[in-house]
Parts: structure tokens; C-alpha cells; sequence
């Protein structure tokens, strides 16, 4: 199910630029994307000496709690990471001269759940601030400086969720893992976008072991969809293959998963065989169809296999000649490569 585009309804700044200690900072929505809530914060130095400011209380620079994001007047979850950090040295501040500015960019529902429809509000905590001797400027305003504001403007913006259709709006929103089965939680800040993709891409999964299953149903000893993937017809081996597409599609439909997407690697994906439900998502995913050969669907459905508690498979060939080779010469190893149910499953070309 694809995604709702995002309409932005309103997008304007609430009144005037905020300043503390010399700092102004004006806070701005990039349009153009379709899904993806990503804003643009500049912040100028108004006074007549340098600043420092720390580098981690800067958007952008990664994971920090640096906005305040409300749905509908209600504060949204922060989803990124927490991270404990030491004291700060010279190298970790960033230095603003007098009159001089600085524009530096974020993608906020990568950091917050922004997965529901509603109206958002967004804005950004300004950073304390230390002038060029090192001595820092708090929020409390002193007898003889004017009171300093602790966040920018507000900007605001309407947001359809990551679906429209119900059922998978309710999956996208989850954000507990070990909520009630079926449902989707993500972590590694996914974006609304990368969202979208993994609900569309689960329910392709969803499809293609619903038709593995009823292929598996009936025994069909002269098949050719089988004999290319699993090998010669063998009763056991074929309930075998059954028992684990049974549990692909349990996973889908009832178990608790989570999707992650922090993996920079080449590959398309990867989980640990005994920590289910989590299937961490890598570049090549992002760039596969939802369905076909090496697909999103079939991707997910390959990653499922590997854990203990759904086919615990390994991964003993990769690609549809070594998978369709291993099907021909070892049927039992067949059985335990995550390709060979991947490629069963996208049954691409189509086989009877």
C-alpha cells in the first residue's frame, strides 16, 4: 500500500525571529518532498563578539533531541538515539563570528514519529552558547540583558501519516516492539518515506507466502516451481517447506516486527538468527522493485527464514543459478539456503 503524499497545508512562520545571547535563530520547511519532513534552521550571530557553539546541539550533525514537535498540541516521540557523551573539548564547538550565519539542514521524522495524520507543529531549542573565552551563556537572563528565548519560530504543516488505508496506518504508527502481534515498529531513523517503502514492501511479502502456501497445499509431485527450488518432490521435504512458509506468514501477520534502517552497507539486509523480529535494511533494498527477482517482498521474506523461531536457514549460495544448482544436487541443503525460499517464493519467471 503506497503512502499518502504529504500536503502541506501551512508552512509559515509564527512570529518574529527569537534571539539568546546574540544568537537568532529562524527556522524554515524544505518543500518538495513528498513524504519526508525536512527543515532548513539558519542561525546568525547578532552580537560583536564570536561564538562557540556545541556541535552536537547543531541540526544535522546527528542524533539529538533538538526539536520540539507537537501533533495536533500533543508532543510527538523522540525515536533516535540517546547518546552519553563526555565533556566537551575546543573540537566539538563550532564557531559563529560577529554578524556572520550559519543555515544548516535536518530531516525531522527521521528523529520523530510523524507516521499519523495530523497537524505538526515544529521547533528548534536553540543551543547554549559560549562566547570566544569559553564562558557559557545559560537561558537565565541577567539584570542587564533582555529575556532570551530557548527555541526558534514555529513552523507548522499538515501531514496525511504514512497510509491512508487503516490497517496499514495502524502498523506504520506502531512504535512498540513487543506491542500485540502484527504490528510494525522502526528504528535506525527511517524516514516517512523509507516507511512507506517497508509497509508496501511487508504487505508484497505478505502475498507472496500467501501464494506459497496455497502452491504448498496440495502435494504436486511433477511441479516444476518446487524441482527448481527445493528439488526432486520428496514428501517429507515438501511438508518441510510448507511448515516454514507457514511460519513466514505468522511472522507477517502476527508477530511483533521491526524494521531498522542505519545499515550503510552494500548488501540488501541482514538479521541475527536469534533475535526475532528485527530485519536491519542495507542500500540494495532501498533500490529493488517491491516484487520480481531479489525484490523488497521477497527480501523480507529471505530475512524471516533466517530466524531460529521461523526456518533458521543459512546461507549457503547466493543468486538464482546457485540456488537453482543446489536444488538440483543437495535438496536438504536447498531447504536450508534463505535464497532458495526467496526465489520460491517471487516465483519469477513464473513456474507451475
Amino acid at each position: 500500500m503506497k503512502a499518502t503524499p504529504i500536503a502541506l497545508l501551512l508552512a509559515g512562520l509564527l512570529g518574529s525571529p527569537l534571539c539568546a545571547a546574540g544568537l537568532d535563530a529562524r527556522l524554515t520547511l524544505q518543500e518538495g518532498a513528498s513524504e519526508d519532513v525536512r527543515v532548513q534552521v539558519t542561525l546568525t550571530n547578532n552580537g560583536n563578539k564570536p561564538i562557540d557553539l556545541l556541535k552536537w546541539q547543531l541540526p544535522g550533525t546527528g542524533d539529538a533531541p533538538l526539536f520540539v514537535v507537537e501533533r495536533d498540541g500533543q508532543s510527538v516521540t523522540y525515536q533516535g538515539a540517546l547518546i552519553k557523551r563526555g565533556l566537551p573539548s575546543h573540537r566539538d564547538y563550532q564557531r559563529l563570528g560577529a554578524g556572520e550565519s550559519l543555515t544548516l539542514e535536518a530531516e525531522v521524522s527521521g528523529l520523530y514519529d510523524m507516521s499519523a495524520q495530523g497537524e505538526y507543529s515544529i521547533s528548534y531549542r536553540l543551543p547554549k552558547v559560549s562566547d570566544e573565552a569559553g564562558t557559557k551563556r545559560n537561558a537565565q537572563p541577567s539584570a542587564k540583558a533582555p529575556p532570551q528565548a530557548s527555541e526558534s519560530n514555529t513552523v507548522s504543516l499538515w501531514l496525511d501519516g504514512v497510509a491512508s488505508d487503516d490497517r496499514v496506518l495502524a502498523k506504520a504508527a506502531a512504535v512498540e516492539p513487543a506491542a500485540a502481534g502484527g504490528s510494525v515498529s522502526f528504528t535506525g531513523r527511517c524516514t516517512n518515506s523509507q516507511k512507506s517503502q517497508i509497509v508496501s514492501a511487508l504487505d508484497a511479502a505478505g502475498v507472496m507466502a500467501g501464494d506459497s502456501l496455497s502452491y504448498l497445499a496440495v502435494d504436486k509431485p511433477s511441479g516444476q516451481r518446487y524441482r527448481s527450488w527445493f528439488g526432486a518432490y520428496d514428501a517429507s521435504r515438501w511438508n518441510q517447506a510448507e511448515g516454514h512458509f507457514s511460519k513466514v506468514r505468522e511472522a507477517i501477520e502476527e508477530k511483533p516486527l521491526t524494521f531498522d534502517c542505519g545499515c550503510k552497507e552494500s548488501y540488501f539486509a541482514y538479521v541475527y538468527a536469534d533475535q526475532p523480529y528485527k530485519i536491519y535494511l542495507c542500500k540494495s533494498f532501498w533500490t529493488a522493485a517491491n516484487t520480481g527477482t531479489d525484490s523488497r517482498g521477497g527480501t523480507i521474506i529471505h530475512e524471516l527464514t533466517h530466524f531460529n523461531v521461523v526456518a533458521g536457514t543459512d546461507d549457503l549460495g547466493y543468486g538464482q543459478g546457485n540456488a537453482r544448482n543446489l536444488a538440483s544436487t543437495d535438496p536438504v541443503k536447498a531447504l536450508n539456503n534463505a535464497d532458495n525460499h526467496e526465489y520460491f517464493a517471487e516465483n519469477t519467471p513464473s513456474e507451475n
